[in-house]
């Protein structure tokens, strides 16, 4: 059973991750007029454009946590995966003697 959670886990991480490049490739792709919203041909209202500036910023953040807890949600499947089935989690290996 740890064998099929570890990959599912995995499985559930990297697409977290995958997910997250996939919008920051997106939010790459996109110009700056359009991701600011800023009109053609007019002067730049600075507290419109602080205002959305804040807002990707938080786009930007929002993405580097997703990404970092689908890092660690990875690593615990990458974990269960490597764990033997048959042993216990709460007693320790016995020690050769």
């Amino acid at each position: 059973m740890n064998r099929l959670s570890g990959w599912l886990i995995l499985l559930l991480g990297l697409a977290g991750i995958g997910y997250s490049a996939h919008q920051a490739w997106l939010l790459y792709q996109t110009p700056p007029e359009v991701s600011l919203n800023l009109p053609p041909g007019q002067e730049m209202d600075l507290t419109a454009t602080g205002a959305r500036l804040t807002g990707l910023l938080i786009k930007i953040l929002l993405l580097a946590l997703l990404a970092f807890i689908g890092a660690l949600v990875t690593n615990v499947g990458i974990k269960l995966i490597g764990v033997p089935a048959n042993r216990d989690a709460r007693t320790p290996p016995s020690e050769a003697e």
